[in-house]
Formats: C-alpha cells, sequence, structure tokens
C-alpha cells in the first residue's frame, strides 16, 4: 500500500469513526421523560434545562460519596487532619448549596455567599495574571513558564462559573 492509499484509508476510518457525531438536524430530539418534566427553580424544565437539572441532582450525591470517602481515608493516617477539616468543609458547603436550591423557605443567603467568593477568587486571579504579565514584559521570565502558569489560572477562573 502507498501513501496516497494509507492516506484514503485512515480518511475513511475517521470518517466511520466520526459518523456518530454527525450534525444531522434530519434526527428529532429524544422525547422528554415524565420526570423531567419537573419544574426546576421556579419554571417548568424545557429540553434545554437537562443537563444544568441533572446535574443539580446528582451534585448532592456526589459531594456525599466524596464525603464518605475521606470518612474512609482519614483512619489510614495519611491523610493531614488540616487537610481533611477543609475538603470537609468544601463539601459541606456544596451540599448546603445545592440543597439550597430546592428549598422554597431558602433565603439565597448561600448563593450569595458563593457568588461572593467567586468575585473575591476572580480578583485574586487577575491580580495574580496581573504579575505573571509583568514579569515576563519586564524580562525575568519567558513564554515557557508564563503560559503554563496563565492557562492554570484560565483553568480556575472557567471552574468558578460552575
Amino acid at each position: 500500500m502507498n501513501a496516497r492509499e494509507r492516506k484514503r484509508s485512515a480518511a475513511t476510518a475517521s470518517t466511520r469513526r466520526n459518523s456518530k457525531y454527525s450534525n444531522d438536524t434530519t434526527k428529532k430530539p429524544p422525547p422528554l421523560l415524565e420526570t423531567e418534566t419537573t419544574r426546576l427553580y421556579g419554571r417548568a424544565a424545557r429540553p434545554t434545562h437537562r443537563v444544568g437539572r441533572q446535574t443539580d441532582l446528582r451534585t448532592p450525591r456526589a459531594a456525599e460519596a466524596g464525603l464518605a470517602r475521606l470518612d474512609e481515608l482519614v483512619p489510614e493516617g495519611w491523610v493531614r487532619d488540616d487537610t481533611a477539616m477543609r475538603l470537609r468543609g468544601m463539601y459541606e458547603f456544596r451540599l448546603s448549596r445545592f440543597s439550597a436550591r430546592f428549598d422554597d423557605g431558602d433565603d439565597g443567603a448561600i448563593e450569595k455567599r458563593s457568588a461572593d467568593y467567586q468575585r473575591l477568587r476572580r480578583e485574586l486571579l487577575e491580580a495574580e495574571r496581573g504579575a505573571v504579565v509583568e514579569l515576563r514584559r519586564v524580562g525575568l521570565t519567558g513564554y515557557e513558564v508564563m503560559n503554563p502558569i496563565l492557562r492554570d489560572l484560565d483553568l480556575e477562573e472557567t471552574r468558578l462559573g460552575r
């Protein structure tokens, strides 16, 4: 098989692999399940809310699983007490935050606290980003050092949007 035939064969294989990801607009979306038509945050859930709603329902379960695993690992001795306490606080806050979303009597204090934290964290990330860019500007570091740091800061900021 020459190079041209190998290239054609690879392209055909790639097309077959990716055919399940095609953008065929003639296909109808799957029907909503009865549970997906329930109300979410005071609104009737629409198909566009499917992923967000599933995330909201699964996040408390994921946090509970994380707490349970933390409780299993702490007695092993290699988990530091301060780290376990910090992680436990994070998981408990996450549980409180997502439980409050489904509580009609919630006053919004947890969401406000979360929004304030996100705002503060974004401000701090911007300060970090500025300091790294300044180090590059004055020649104390190169792009090979700056770019991975900026990528990590961008990833942290992206996570705040969740």
